[in-house]
């Protein structure tokens, strides 16, 4: 495949420099999944124009086959924009000139000599992997960005014209407002009338059946433009396809318009320039949608003309005016039609509040699940808890007597509480895929290594038995061998088994500690220990499966959460919800992150998110890592935390006394515990 293509693949590329298409080499590139961009190169200058082209890319080197100097590539490596790992293959002897290479060249794979097959096929495919997820966490910040945007202008809007009670100037500033949001130089709004039959529009007017409908027609009833300043005069027109506010009227399309004055060949409807005349205004792009009640009826008529490049700008010189202006974009179609239907609230203001809540929880529930997409392990996660915090708040609400008999949460509290539920764990998109998805103590290649190395160690410990006549080629080990050959197996069982559980006793670290300390002798002679610093920090974390470094990693994700959502400018009913959700891992007595809250700090809403994360989290079905844990085991866990002073005694009694852990179909029942013992 040629480089030009491979730039406009967004599909991660892999490309081979100075390696031979030796057996193990071409074993390994088969394994690289069908559609894949590669590319081979035999040198480094053409790697270096290669990489000029942005595009995400697994760089596949031999490093022992590269020329002394290899600066530029480095350099090249290191602007690059776009997602690349590097797989580099190295001979153990030329140990000191690789070290070197390998942090010159940002080199996250090794591969040593002599070349498993399988062990640099697993390397490419991982660095492609995460090539890929590197690609996917970017799409996924650009459409949180996008969508931060638009939940801001639309709640900044909204939170303006939800405090305006009179028609005509909640009219005023919807329109002003749609212009804003989309540079448009000028606008007008119309709404949908019944038409008057000719006899009643007599003086005085003589009455007429109502039951029987009349033609409709547009009622011009504001009009704005930032750049010519011209009296106001309402009128009403027929709803009809002729013109184009009552094409749209009648047709309920929206129009999208480059130049008025270039209307396509066949159009039913013309561009009345009477106005431009008169004024001596420039009309060129239009946008023009309809307004629509809850009913999908259309109510009437938004029209914004020329999308100004700069807001800013006066349009005072009609000839100037095509260079000052352009296209109304999709983006600025799908706003226009938002606000056009809070427009529509105008006529039936409930539907304001309503459409913008729909809106925004629709958002939120987005954001949930694009997290879910990144973090399979928790899926359904934020779904549930939203359902059990919604259920918690309606049990608080309905207590006459006991701590929450004067707590009474209100419709926006009740929201607030359901969209952080849904945004509690939002930074977790901050958070590194390798720690984030992380299922067992070592990843599936890293166990791998490890077992070959016992394998490999069996192997050994047979073929010394051959040399000194213990055993002969064909006899089952006995005696000494085959206990040595028990205890190997028995060891690596033993690791095997740590790597995928959850705890880990004082008498199994102690175990992984000594065969820390022994060695075995690799295939190229040297003498290594049966497990690396790395592996055995990993495999003696007692509880779970993060090391401290990782645990401080996740934990980190609550931090971010609250610097995201603090950064929405919320309307004043959901003010809270930053606070709500950003302190979920706060504890009352002050220990918890990220700000060390205390009770008297924390909103009630975060004491129920802080217990319900938690129980949820323990008896969730669905993580890949761990079986649920009972009920009983995960409420007596919960208790030890409310004796500790961490979680809120008051709310834990009332989620076991009122059974919430039944909330959802399917989940058994539990014992009633009592939890009036000792504190």
């Amino acid at each position: 495949m040629s480089t030009a293509s491979m730039a406009k693949d967004q599909r991660p590329s892999v490309i081979f420099l100075a390696v031979e298409r030796s057996v193990p080499v071409s074993r390994a590139s088969k394994e690289i999944p069908a559609g894949t961009p590669k590319l081979w190169v035999e040198d480094v200058e053409s790697l270096e124009e290669t990489l000029q082209h942005d595009f995400p890319a697994a760089v596949v080197m031999d490093l022992d086959h590269l020329p002394a100097n290899t600066r530029g590539l480095a350099k090249v490596l290191a602007s690059r924009s776009s997602p690349h790992r590097v797989v580099a293959m190295y001979s153990p002897r030329r140990r000191a000139h690789n070290q070197k290479l390998v942090k010159a060249f940002g080199v996250t794979e090794l591969v040593s000599k002599p070349i498993d097959p399988d062990a640099l096929a697993l390397s490419v495919l991982n660095s492609l992997e995460l090539v890929g997820s590197s690609l996917r966490l970017g799409d996924m910040e650009a459409r949180l960005g996008r969508a931060s945007d638009q939940i801001d202008k639309l709640y900044r809007i909204g939170t303006a014209l939800s405090t305006e009670s009179n028609l005509q100037r909640l009219l005023d500033m919807i329109l002003f407002e749609c212009r804003r949001a989309t540079s448009a130089d000028a606008g007008s709004l119309y709404l949908i009338e019944e038409g008057e039959p000719e006899e009643n529009q007599k003086n005085p007017p003589l009455p007429y059946r109502r039951e029987k409908e009349f033609p409709k027609q547009l009622r011009f009833t504001c009009s704005q433009n930032d750049s010519l300043s011209i009296p106001f005069v309402s009128f009403a027109m027929p709803v009809s396809t002729a013109s184009i506010s009552g094409y749209v009227a009648a047709k309920g399309e929206i129009l999208n318009i480059a130049d008025v004055y270039s209307l396509p060949e066949g159009s039913p409807f013309s561009f009345n320039s009477g106005f431009d005349k008169k004024s001596g205004y420039r009309s060129v792009s239009m946008l023009v949608v309809p307004m629509r009640n809850h009913r999908g009826e259309i109510t009437g008529v938004i029209q914004l003309i020329n999308k100004k490049k700069n807001f800013a700008t006066i349009l005072d010189k009609p000839e100037d005016t095509p260079r000052h202006v352009t296209i109304f974009d999709d983006a600025d179609s799908q706003l226009l039609l938002s606000l056009a239907s809070q427009a529509a609230v105008s006529i039936e203001k409930v539907k304001l509040i309503d459409d913008v809540e729909k809106l925004f929880e629709a958002l939120a529930q987005s954001f949930a699940a694009t997290l879910e997409y990144r973090d399979t392990a928790t899926g359904g996660h934020s779904y549930r808890l939203v359902q059990y915090a919604q259920t918690m708040a309606r049990i608080i609400n309905e207590q006459t007597s006991g701590p929450f008999a004067g707590v009474k949460f209100s419709d926006e509290e009740l929201r607030e509480l359901k969209y952080a539920s849904y945004l509690h764990d939002v930074g977790k998109i901050a958070v590194r895929e390798a720690v984030l998805t992380k299922a067992h103590k070592l990843a599936p290649e890293q166990m791998e290594a490890v077992r070959r190395r016992f394998e490999m160690l069996k192997f050994q410990r047979m073929e010394a038995a051959y040399r000194a006549g213990d055993l002969r080629p064909g006899d089952e080990p006995a005696g000494k061998v085959k206990e040595d050959i028990d205890r190997i197996q028995s060891e690596i069982l033993l690791l095997m088994d740590i790597n995928k559980r959850g705890f880990v006793s004082d008498e199994e670290v102690a175990k992984v500690q000594e065969i820390s300390k022994r060695t075995m002798t690799d295939t190229d002679g040297t003498v290594k220990p049966l497990l690396g610093e790395f592996e055995v920090e990993n495999l003696v974390v007692r509880r779970g499966n993060l090391t401290g470094k990782e645990r401080e990693i996740i934990e980190s994700h609550i931090a971010y959460t609250w610097e995201i959502l603090r950064k929405i400018p919320w309307p004043k009913s959901l003010k809270n919800v930053p606070h709500i959700a950003g302190s979920h891992h706060e504890k009352i007595d002050g220990t918890g992150y990220p700000h060390g809250l205390k009770s008297e700090q924390l909103l009630t809403q975060a004491k129920i998110l802080a217990l319900l994360d938690i129980f949820e989290a323990l008896t969730a079905r669905d993580r890949p890592y761990k079986p649920p844990m009972p009920i009983p085991k995960a409420l007596e866990i919960i208790k030890a935390e409310v004796d500790a002073n961490h979680l809120d005694r008051d709310l834990f009694e009332l989620f076991v006394n009122n059974r919430v852990y039944e909330q959802f179909k399917g989940m058994k029942p539990v014992k009633q515990i009592d939890w009036q013992g000792t504190n």
